[in-house]
């Protein structure tokens, strides 16, 4: 199955900030998601040609075993906390139509390492005089009630924002690293003083459909800044398909054979 086909959203109403509530689509085999995910997992972690390079270079089992313990996180908080940015990531890209040049993922010191500045920076780039649009998401993912997710990650983004020329940089060294100096100028140039571009703060929450504590959005109405749009991510078994997706992602499934 294709990924695109996972999440259905509709919107939140009856608040004052714009919301989208994600579910999953009747139907689906949990075997073939668990492949789809393991497809997605895997390409925050690791860049697709150095994965075809690896495997001439160490064969299948070798690389399997490296990627599980050099890139993969360990179950745990990191593995869940990645597992949401991972998904947020999906959504930002196929369902809202931005771009993420760059994964962070692919760039922490240690599997079970977390990383620093936004969660995801995302760009819609535009010739002027249209402005470039830049969304900025932070994401919290939790397999229980928690009242305070969302209003957390709001004031965890409103922080957050005030660092995004270091978000820029750190995207622009990572391009100009990869050769992609086009790309890595587009994004220099909004550190710019003088330039002008359009700001989306954007907040996910990811969890279990049936943990999602009853005053979650309550709590993210009393938030300040009202300047925001919020997703629900809502998956069943949350925990046992982040466990698959991760396993299909350190069994190199779609490059076994």
């Amino acid at each position: 199955m294709r990924l695109s086909d996972w999440l259905n959203g509709e919107p939140i109403e009856g608040f004052s900030f714009d919301g989208i509530r994600w579910t999953e689509r009747p139907g689906l085999d949990a075997v073939e998601l668990a492949q789809a995910l393991g497809r997605e997992v895997l390409d925050n972690y690791a860049d697709r040609e150095w994965l075809e390079r690896r495997l001439d270079l160490l064969g299948y089992d070798r690389l399997a075993a490296h990627v599980r313990g050099t890139l993969l996180p360990p179950v745990g908080n990191t593995r869940t906390g990645d597992f949401g940015e991972i998904v947020a990531g999906f959504v930002v890209r196929r369902h809202f139509g931005f771009l993420i040049p760059v994964q962070r993922l692919r760039y922490k010191d240690s599997p079970s390492g977390t990383q620093r500045l936004i969660d995801i920076v995302a760009f819609k780039f535009r010739k002027p005089p249209e402005l470039t649009t830049i969304a900025v998401s932070e994401v919290k993912t939790r397999t229980g009630k928690v009242a305070s997710i969302a209003a957390d990650a709001a004031e965890q983004l409103s922080d957050a924002v005030n660092d995004l020329a270091l978000s820029l940089s750190y995207i622009d060294r990572r391009l100009t690293e990869q050769g992609k100096h086009a790309l890595a100028n587009r994004v220099i140039a909004l550190l710019d003083p003088q330039s002008h571009y359009r700001l989306d703060k954007h907040v996910f929450v990811v969890t279990d459909v049936n943990t999602l504590h009853e005053e979650t959005l309550d709590r993210l109405e009393q938030v300040d800044d009202k300047n925001l749009a919020a997703s629900v991510v809502l998956i069943a078994g949350l925990k046992d398909v982040i466990t698959d997706g991760y396993d299909a992602a350190g069994g190199l499934n779609d490059l076994a054979g």
